[in-house]
Formats: structure tokens, sequence, C-alpha cells
């Protein structure tokens, strides 16, 4: 009986143990997928507090860049709506196009347009 608690303990240690192994594996996984997202930490060797301060620097850099692309979105759309409604006020002819629209459109063309 004294070795049989004997053997429940080791049975108990060792499970503990590989489920600690199996955690920290885990772990360390996570941590280089990390790394691997990070641009400027791609193939480097890195700490785990570096890599968590240059994750932290690249989300924050991701962030400003998504606000300024949906500013950017945003203006467009504006655009978009103000041009809607000035064309449907007035048809526009030829001659009331700026220059810009007519060289802009003709990437799309043969050639350049004649206004």
């Amino acid at each position: 009986s004294r070795k049989l608690r004997h053997r429940e303990t080791e049975n108990k240690r060792a499970h503990h143990n590989a489920l600690e192994r199996k955690r920290r594996d885990h772990i360390k996984d996570s941590f280089h997928s990390l790394r691997d997202s990070v641009p400027s930490l791609q193939g480097e060797k890195a700490s785990r507090a570096q890599i968590l301060d240059k994750a932290t620097e690249y989300i924050q850099y991701m962030r400003r860049k998504n606000h300024t692309h949906q500013q950017d979105i945003d203006d467009l759309k504006r655009q978009n709506a103000l041009l809607e409604q000035q064309a449907a006020s007035e048809p526009l002819s030829a001659p009331t196009l700026p220059l810009q629209f007519y060289m802009s459109i003709s990437i799309y063309t043969q050639g350049p347009l004649q206004p």
C-alpha cells in the first residue's frame, strides 16, 4: 500500500510534468508565431520581452495606418457623394470638365481625348 501510494504520486508528478512541458511548448510556439508576424523580427533571434515590445510597436503602427486609410476612404466617399450630387443637379458638358479629368481618363483609352 505504501508502494502503491508512492507509485500514484510518481504518476501524478509525471502527468503534471508532461502537462507543464506541453504548456511551455505552446507558449514557446506562440512567441515564435508572434515573432514571425512582426516584419522587423522575421527570421531574427529575439527575447520574449523584445518580441512583445516590437509586436506592440507594430500594432500601434498598423492602427495609425488603418486610421489614415479610413480617413482617406471617408474623404473619397465625401468627394464621390459631392460629384454624384453635382452630376444629378446639372449635366456636365465636355468643356466644363477640368483638363485634369481628360488627362486622367486618357490612361484608359488609346490616346488623349480632345476637350
